[in-house]
């Protein structure tokens, strides 16, 4: 290449850097204490797959999950911490855990259960540790070490050490190129490895430097997708190795500092292959590779310094949210979710340089041409701009007197026959042809009077053009070319003391108008007006009979947007179908997701979106899926300002508005998509502590009843302003509805014994919703006493206790009837024996002796027979075999035979029972035995009866009994000696019985019924 050729390449090549430079001005997101960064440097960072962004730093291992810091430092209380604070390392393998160098010693730390175990390099100690380099591939983890290179593989953390002397080096740095060769790294030169061979292929040595006494200090190498090595180096720059070349060049960013490398990375902005982002000691570096250039001007955005000019050590890139740079001061971050709002510093005609006003009106010249604006700016004028070339034109000459700096232009508005419209203070209204360059509407002096001026202007699909004035509703017909005053309207306004004073208008898919008056908030006469042309129909919604309005209080315009009313003010925003008749607005404001409550203006997109300008910022409104998204100042940096008119151009599909004395157009088909958004679990806390072996997947989730508060931290991997990600849960059982939180952190307190099912879901501040959403089920479990099986176990005792008791009674009753069995045998064989040898021995003397001693024997008989047989009765009754009610009977049946028939006394039964085996107690079987033993006596001794019936029927429960004779009677009512009738009825008193006596001539007749 000849001198002359690079001589004139040379300047080429700095304008065409300085234009890549100028187009590409970047937004960095810097994290440090101010934003909660717990360390001064980061040292290394690693993104992990669960979405948690890890960064090593000289306090420790730091967690960022999007929404807040935690940091991981040593604990001599706890050997489970980490060994040391100087984090220099952190990579992360298939099995989700970190390997990290503290203070060069290899840990590796489980992010479940927090633990850091130590790994040992069979006893080597080396002075410092390099890098990790992991193959997942071959689940290989690779550690370059100032005392050689070590190797573990698989989930085991055992380490594999090598006899060969390539593995006995010192290497600062290794990675792999396309073809599968491990490259390693250090002071001598480059070393490729074959594996599949375990051979060393070559040995490069870039031999010393000019100018220098050291070799190169390789300390990075970054492999691009040219199979081109890129080689950090202490002192000595950028080195570049073509493999395919076998060939050395360096490149120094300064002639006079320390060139000192850190790390290089190919450019995350797309179309830039040939750009490499450096780490360098002096900051943030840009490299072209094509040229061989370094550049720094990767800065000046809105005039303040965003590049990063300190010390500068690494990258991470990532697919979601940009570029990860480790530096001296903090964390940093390229998002190119920041980059979409490209600018042009317009340049304007002096003297008005300097004006502190921004932007006021932008207007579209053509529907068919978008670089053409027409932009307004309050105490400057009008003037067009072209918007590709970044240049401000005058406006034609014929126009100048109506569009400069001493012309108070009130509002504009170009139609679409090409005439732009211009209202003023002391000109009053005109329309000029933009392309014949003519007034086709002279102006019109009608609105120049400060009492009439037109504060609002738009155009009707008849072409007809309609005007917001103080003097009410005008409307400017080119047909017959001359204003008129919409007069039915203005006199509703009159007739119902509403303010004719107009401040917005705007036109519906019908033609009808729609309007808000009162200008000034201080009245109470103001409302949302509508007019229909074709009826010539006018109506209101007054202000102080609408909630929506009031809250609004004095409206900064209205619109009406893909069949929607909207209509907003420096207190948010009212949204409403463009329905007179169905008018339900829809209050929105920062609460709801809007960058802030005051709103300029707004228009839409294709996709039907709500674009909404702010004082510091955009929002957009997607009224289909209900998401809010908002691009607030972190987007476009130190912007204090009012934002002009929100414009669309459907051409370019793209925004446009302006800021300041900037012009800014944002390409909508840039906006940044993320369909990758994923929630995360990052912990569940309960009882006051920490599950940290928790299983973070979906699962069950089972909680003692002394352990019912629950918290959940949730991170969502978008990192875009993810203090605005919004997170949406709800716990079944607990909430009716779904809670919506800016806060990662969602606690339940107290939870009652039962089941519950907790989901949540998230979105970040581009409205981009998450791509899954979580759900536990839980169950806390209620204390034993209220378990199912302790309330079993309560009845078993119970019924157990039950058993108990009447088995205890029973086992009482046996002992009772077995004394009764005893005391009746013992009475029968003791007792009855000896009366019977008395009766016996009575009777033989009665035989042997005299008339006198016989009397007395026949009494001593006669009294024996009674006391046996009394004993006998006795003996019967308490005899437990006898205590079953037929027995009872049975035995009345026997002793009225034995009685009555030696009296020649007919004997009729009538026995009924139902059930054979009915037992009675001892005392109604006594009682009832006797009760019959009294009545057939006395039926044997005085009722001179011949016949007796015996009627016993038992019933369920009940017995009835009945003994009738057919003798001569008694006086059942008069006075007897004896107590024979006073003894029955006690005895029927004491069964809880009835007894009845009825006696005649002809016989008597006693029933008896009581309960067994």
């Amino acid at each position: 290449m000849s001198f002359f050729f690079k001589l004139i390449q040379l300047p080429l090549l700095f304008i065409g850097l300085t234009l890549y430079c100028q187009s590409n001005q970047l937004v960095f997101d810097h994290y440090s204490f101010k934003e909660g960064f717990p360390a001064t440097q980061s040292l290394s960072v690693c993104k992990s797959k669960s979405g948690v962004v890890w960064i090593g730093s000289e306090q420790g291992l730091i967690k960022y999950d999007g929404q807040s810091f935690k940091l991981y430092s040593h604990d001599p209380k706890d050997s489970n911490s980490i060994l040391h604070n100087y984090c220099s390392l952190v990579k992360e393998d298939k099995y989700k855990r970190l390997w990290i160098s503290a203070n060069n010693r290899v840990e590796v730390f489980n992010p479940v259960t927090e633990v850091f175990t130590p790994v040992d390099l069979h006893n080597v100690t080396p002075n410092r540790i390099h890098s990790f380099y992991y193959d997942e591939q071959k689940d290989k983890m690779w550690i370059s070490t100032s005392s050689g290179v070590f190797i573990q593989q698989g989930l085991e953390l055992d380490i594999e050490t090598r006899n060969d002397s390539l593995f006995k080096l010192p290497f600062n740095f290794l990675s792999k190129d396309k073809d599968g060769l491990l490259w390693f790294a250090n002071n001598e030169g480059l070393f490729s490895f074959d594996e599949s061979t375990n051979r060393v292929l070559n040995f490069f040595d870039p031999l010393h430097f000019k100018n220098t006494n050291r070799k190169y200090a390789s300390i990075s190498n970054f492999i691009d997708s040219n199979n081109i090595i890129w080689i950090g180096t202490w002192g000595n720059g950028l080195l570049k190795y073509d493999i395919n070349k076998n060939k050395f060049e360096q490149f120094l960013f300064s002639k006079t500092k320390f060139n000192l490398v850190f790390s290089a990375i190919q450019s995350p902005i797309k179309g830039e292959k040939e750009i490499l982002w450096i780490a360098t000691s002096e900051g943030l570096k840009g490299f072209n590779t094509k040229y061989g250039i370094f550049d720094d001007t990767i800065n000046n955005f809105f005039g303040i310094k965003s590049h990063i000019e300190i010390p500068v050590f690494g990258f991470c890139p990532t697919n979601t949210e940009g570029l990860w740079i480790t530096s001296e001061n903090g964390l940093h971050r390229y998002d190119p979710n920041k980059q979409i709002f490209p600018y042009s510093k317009i340049k304007l005609p002096d003297p008005f340089k300097k004006s502190k006003y921004a932007i006021n009106e932008i207007l579209k010249q053509s529907s068919l041409n978008s670089d053409t604006l027409w932009l307004g700016i309050p105490y400057i004028g009008l003037f067009r701009y072209l918007v590709n070339s970044n240049k401000i034109l005058d406006v034609p000459s014929t126009l100048k007197n109506y569009a400069h700096k001493d012309v108070p232009i009130i509002t504009c508005y170009i139609d679409s026959k090409h005439v732009l419209w211009i209202s003023a203070s002391n000109f009053g209204l005109c329309g000029f042809d933009i392309y014949n360059n003519k007034f086709i509407v002279q102006p019109f002096s009608l609105f120049k009077d400060k009492e009439n001026l037109i504060w609002s202007i738009e155009e009707d699909f008849h072409g007809n053009i309609w005007m917001a004035t103080e003097k009410g509703l005008f409307v400017f017909n080119y047909e017959c070319s001359k204003y008129e005053e919409v007069v039915e309207f203005n006199n509703y306004l009159t007739q119902n003391s509403l303010n004719i004073s107009l401040h917005r208008i705007s036109i519906d898919k019908d033609n009808n108008i729609w309007a808000i008056n009162n200008k000034d908030h201080r009245k109470n006469n103001s409302a949302l007006l509508h007019y229909i042309p074709k009826s010539k129909k006018t109506g209101a919604i007054r202000k102080d009979s609408n909630y929506a309005l009031q809250l609004l209080d004095q409206p900064n315009g209205l619109k009406i947007i893909n069949n929607k009313l909207i209509i907003f003010s420096n207190n948010g925003l009212a949204i409403s179908e463009a329905d007179f008749n169905r008018i339900n607005f829809k209050y929105l404001s920062v609460k709801d997701g809007l960058v802030e409550n005051a709103i300029r203006s707004a228009c839409s997109d294709n996709n039907g979106n709500i674009w909404l300008s702010h004082q510091i910022g955009i929002s957009k409104l997607d009224l289909e899926k209900n998401i809010i998204s908002k691009y607030n100042s972190s987007f476009f940096s130190n912007v204090s300002l009012g934002t002009s008119e929100i414009i669309y151009d459907s051409i370019t599909n793209t925004l446009q508005f302006g800021i300041f004395n900037d012009y800014y157009k944002i390409d909508l088909g840039k906006l940044a998509k993320n369909d990758s958004v994923r929630l995360f679990v990052n912990s569940i806390i309960y009882g006051n502590k920490n599950k940290k072996s928790w299983p973070l997947k979906m699962d069950d989730i089972e909680l003692s009843y002394s352990e019912n508060k629950l918290t959940f931290e949730l991170s969502l991997n978008s990192f875009t302003n993810s203090n605005e990600n919004t997170f949406y849960y709800i716990l079944d059982g607990v909430d009716n509805n779904w809670n919506k939180s800016q806060s990662n952190i969602i606690s339940y307190q107290a939870l009652a014994p039962g089941d519950y099912v907790f989901r949540a879901k998230a979105s970040n501040n581009l409205g981009n919703e998450s791509v899954n959403s979580v759900m536990y089920y839980i169950s806390v479990k209620p204390p034993y006493y209220n378990t199912w099986w302790f309330q079993i176990l309560i009845v078993v005792f119970v019924l157990f206790l039950a058993y108990l008791f009447f088995k205890y009674r029973e086992l009482q009753k046996v002992k009772v009837e077995q004394l009764r069995y005893n005391i009746s045998r013992d009475l029968h064989d003791e007792i009855g024996s000896n009366l019977s040898n008395i009766k016996m021995l009575s009777e033989l003397e009665v035989l042997k002796n005299s008339n006198n001693s016989i009397k007395i024997f026949d009494i001593i008989v006669e009294k024996t027979n009674q006391v046996m047989q009394s004993m006998s009765e006795i003996v019967w009754s308490i005899n437990p075999n006898n205590d079953v009610l037929s027995v009872v009977i049975l035995k009345i049946q026997e002793f009225a035979i034995d009685v009555l028939e030696p009296k020649d006394i007919e004997l009729k039964f009538d026995i009924k029972q139902s059930n054979s085996l009915k037992s009675i107690s001892l005392e109604n079987r006594r009682h009832f035995y006797l009760i019959f033993k009294e009545l057939i006596n006395n039926a044997a001794k005085y009722s001179c009866a011949t016949m007796v019936e015996l009627k016993i029927h038992v019933l369920k429960n009940t017995v009835h009994a009945e003994f009738k004779d057919n003798g001569i009677g008694f006086d059942a009512y008069g006075s007897y000696s004896g107590n024979g009738l006073k003894n029955l009825k006690s005895r029927v008193k004491e069964m809880k019985g009835t007894i009845s006596i009825s006696s005649s001539s002809l016989g008597s007749k006693t029933e008896i019924n009581f309960p067994v």
